[in-house]
C-alpha cells in the first residue's frame, strides 16, 4: 500500500463542460493505511464508521445503523416497483433509481469485506438505453461480472422495506461470516448521462455509510471499470483510467510497428467510430492522438450533453438489430470505407462498411465475424509459436443459440466441431463457458465479447523463449502484445476495436475480405407476447424447448417442411413476458415464414 499523503491544494472549480467527465471525490476523512494515495480516497466518516472499526460482530450493525437507517428512509423506494438484478444490473427509469443506488452502494461496502484490500467496481449506466434510463451493475473481484449467487441477494436488498433494511444487511453480513472491521474499498464509475453524476452520489453516500473506501473514476466505459478492479485486484496495480490508455495504446503500436515493418502499406490505415453519442465518445477522443502514428481515428455521433441523442439512430445496437446505417454516414460518399459503431457504455462494437449496392446500404460484420477472425489469428499464432502442440492448448469458441448457423460451420470447419460450444443467451454464460478453454474467445452476435487465457496459456506465453529472428519468436511477441491488449475481464469495444484491426493487418485483409470468409444465412427474430413466460423452459443452451409439453415436437416439423439447412428455436425472455423466436433458411422468404409460422404456434399454446 502506499503511505498517506498530504492532501492536496483544493483546485478550481471544473468549467461545466467537465464536470461530469472528472467529478470531484466526495468529501472524506483521514483513514489508516489506504490502499491508494489519500487525495484520491472518499474514506470513511461519522460516528458509524468510526464505530464499525471498532467493532468484529456484524450483529453490531444493528447498535451502529443509525446512519443507514437514516438514509433509507431520504431516498425511499418507489412504490409499486419491483427491482430485479439481470445480466445488466438493474435498469430502469432514472426517477426511480434513487433507492436502488443506495443500496447498491451499501452492498458493495459488505460485498468487498470478503476480501480486504481487494476492490468491488459499481458502474452507473444504462447502456445501449435511452438517454432516460440509468442503471447500476457491479463488477466483482476478478473484474468480471457480480458472482450470480450475489445476484437474488441484490434484488432482496433493492425490494426490502425500509424499516427492515439493515436487519437484512446484519444478516447477510452474518451469514457470510463477513467483519464489519475489514478494509472495504469500492471503485464508482458512471456514464454521460444527464442523471448519473446525481446518481453516483447517491451510490457513494451507500457505500460510505457503511464503512467503505470509495475512489470516484468519474464519467468512464463500463470496461474501463471492470479493468480497474482486475488491474488493481489480479495485477497488483491501481493504475486507474490513465494506466488503460497507456497500456492499450502501448500495445497496439508494438504490434503495429511489428507488421509495418513486413508491409509497404497496412490494411484499414483509418476508421471511423459511431460513439453513439455516450460516453464512448470520451474514450475514444483521448485514445486517439496516441495511436495517430499507426491508425487514424476519427469520431462522429459524440453528443454527450444529455440532450437526448444517446443511442437514437446510432450505436451497435441500432446497427446490428435494425441493420441500418447509423446517423452521419453517407453511403456514397463513404462507401467501401472502414466503421465501427459502439454501444452506449461502449462495451459492445460492430464493424460494417458502406455500400450502396447492398438493400442495407452496409455489410455487417458482427460478433460473429469478430470471433472468427481473433481465433484464427490467435490459433494460428499459438501454432507458429509452437505452443499450441508443445503444451497441447485447447483454443475455441463459445456462442449462443442465436450465433448464425454459417458462422458455426465455418469456426467447426477451422477448429473441429468440438471447439465450437454453445451456451445460453447473456454474456455471464458465455464467458463461464470460455473459463474450460485455455484459448476461450466469445461473442454475442450483438457485438458484446472478448477473449479468456487460462493461467497455463498465460504462463506458456510469457515464459517462451524461441529462437532470436525466428517466425516462432515473431509469433510469441505478438502474441504478448494482444495479451496486454486484450481487456480479459469484459467484453470492451475499444480494446476489440484495436484487437481486429491488429488481426486484420496480421492477416492482410481489409473489411471486404473479412466479409468474405463466409456469407450469414437469411434469418429472423420475432417475439411473441404471452399470459406467463416462465412456462417456456429450455435445455440444451436454450435450443430445445422442455415446456410445455408439445411445442417441441410442433416446432421440429415446421423446420423438416422449410428445406435443408433450416433451423428454429424459442427462448423466453428474461425481462419481460415475451417469447423470442428466432428462425433461419436458405432464403429470407423462408426464414421469414418459418418464424411466422413457429410464432403461430407459440400464440395457439401461450399467448
Amino acid at each position: 500500500p502506499n503511505p498517506p499523503t498530504p492532501a492536496p491544494t483544493p483546485a478550481p472549480a471544473p468549467s461545466p463542460t467537465h464536470e461530469r467527465a472528472s467529478p470531484p471525490p466526495p468529501p472524506r476523512a483521514q483513514v489508516s493505511r489506504p490502499p491508494f494515495p489519500e487525495a484520491a480516497m472518499g474514506g470513511c466518516n461519522g460516528s458509524f464508521c468510526r464505530q464499525v472499526h471498532a467493532r468484529d460482530d456484524a450483529a453490531d450493525l444493528l447498535e451502529v445503523g443509525s446512519q443507514a437507517d437514516h438514509l433509507a428512509q431520504d431516498f425511499r423506494r418507489s412504490e409499486g416497483i419491483k427491482y430485479r438484478y439481470g445480466t445488466a444490473g438493474f435498469r430502469a427509469d432514472a426517477k426511480i433509481l434513487d433507492s436502488v443506488m443506495l443500496r447498491m452502494g451499501m452492498m458493495s461496502a459488505i460485498l468487498a469485506r470478503r476480501r480486504p484490500g481487494k476492490a468491488i467496481g459499481i458502474m452507473i449506466t444504462a447502456s445501449h438505453n435511452k438517454e432516460k434510463d440509468n442503471g447500476v451493475k457491479l463488477a466483482d473481484f476478478d473484474g468480471g461480472m457480480l458472482n450470480t449467487s450475489w445476484e437474488s441477494k441484490a434484488s432482496e436488498i433493492a425490494n426490502c422495506d425500509e424499516e427492515k433494511l439493515v436487519h437484512l444487511l446484519t444478516r447477510m453480513c452474518r451469514d457470510s461470516g463477513l467483519k464489519l472491521s475489514a478494509e472495504s474499498t469500492v471503485y464508482v464509475g458512471e456514464d454521460t448521462r444527464s442523471s448519473s453524476p446525481r446518481l453516483a452520489e447517491i451510490t457513494v453516500k451507500g457505500a460510505l455509510a457503511l464503512g467503505a473506501k470509495v475512489k470516484r473514476l468519474g464519467a468512464c466505459t463500463t470496461p474501463q471499470l471492470h479493468w480497474c478492479v482486475w488491474r488493481n485486484n489480479v495485477i497488483g496495480r491501481a493504475d486507474f483510467i490513465d494506466g488503460y490508455y497507456a497500456e492499450l495504446s502501448a500495445a497496439f503500436l508494438e504490434l503495429c510497428r511489428g507488421i509495418a515493418v513486413e508491409v509497404k502499406s497496412p490494411v484499414v490505415p483509418a476508421i471511423k467510430v459511431d460513439c453513439a453519442n455516450g460516453v464512448g465518445t470520451l474514450s475514444a477522443e483521448k485514445l486517439a492522438p496516441l495511436l495517430k502514428d499507426c491508425l487514424s481515428i476519427s469520431v462522429f455521433n459524440t453528443d454527450t450533453n444529455g440532450t437526448g441523442k444517446l443511442n437514437e439512430g446510432c450505436g451497435a445496437e441500432h446497427v446490428q438489430k435494425a441493420r441500418e446505417l447509423p446517423f452521419g454516414v453517407d453511403a456514397k460518399a463513404e462507401a467501401m470505407m472502414p466503421f465501427c459503431s459502439l454501444d452506449g457504455d461502449a462495451d459492445r462494437i460492430v464493424f460494417f462498411y458502406p455500400d450502396p449496392s447492398s438493400p442495407e446500404k452496409m455489410c455487417l460484420q458482427d460478433g460473429d465475424k469478430i470471433a472468427a477472425l481473433i481465433t484464427e489469428v490467435l490459433r494460428d499464432l499459438l501454432k507458429t509459436s509452437g505452443l499450441l502442440s508443445s503444451q497441447q492448448l485447447s483454443v475455441g469458441v463459445v456462442q449462443t443459440a442465436y450465433a448464425n448457423g454459417a458462422s458455426t460451420a465455418y469456426l467447426s470447419s477451422r477448429l473441429g466441431s468440438k471447439s465450437v460450444l454453445c451456451a445460453k443467451t447473456g454474456v455471464k454464460h458465455l464467458h463461464k463457458k470460455a473459463l474450460v478453454l485455455d484459448v476461450g474467445v466469445y461473442f454475442e452476435a450483438n457485438g458484446h465479447g472478448t477473449v479468456i487465457f487460462s493461467q497455463k496459456a498465460l504462463e506458456a506465453i510469457e515464459s517462451a523463449n524461441p529462437k532470436q529472428g525466428s517466425a516462432a519468436a515473431k509469433a510469441v511477441r505478438r502474441l504478448k502484445c494482444f495479451l496486454r491488449l486484450i481487456n480479459q475481464a469484459i467484453g470492451d469495444a475499444l480494446s476489440d476495436m484495436l484487437v481486429v484491426v491488429a488481426a486484420l493487418r496480421i492477416k492482410g485483409w481489409s473489411l471486404q475480405d473479412w466479409a468474405k470468409i463466409y456469407t450469414d444465412l437469411p434469418s429472423r427474430m420475432l417475439k411473441c407476447k404471452v399470459r406467463d413466460r416462465t412456462l417456456v423452459r429450455t435445455t440444451d443452451a436454450e435450443r430445445t424447448c422442455v415446456a410445455p409439453a408439445g411445442l417441441q415436437s410442433k416446432i421440429d416439423e415446421i423446420v423438416a417442411e422449410a428445406g435443408e439447412g433450416a433451423r428454429s428455436f424459442v427462448r423466453p425472455s428474461g425481462t419481460e413476458d415475451v417469447v423470442r423466436i428466432y428462425a433461419e433458411a436458405s432464403t429470407q422468404a423462408g426464414a421469414d415464414r418459418l418464424a411466422e409460422r413457429v410464432k403461430l404456434v407459440v400464440e395457439q399454446m401461450l399467448a
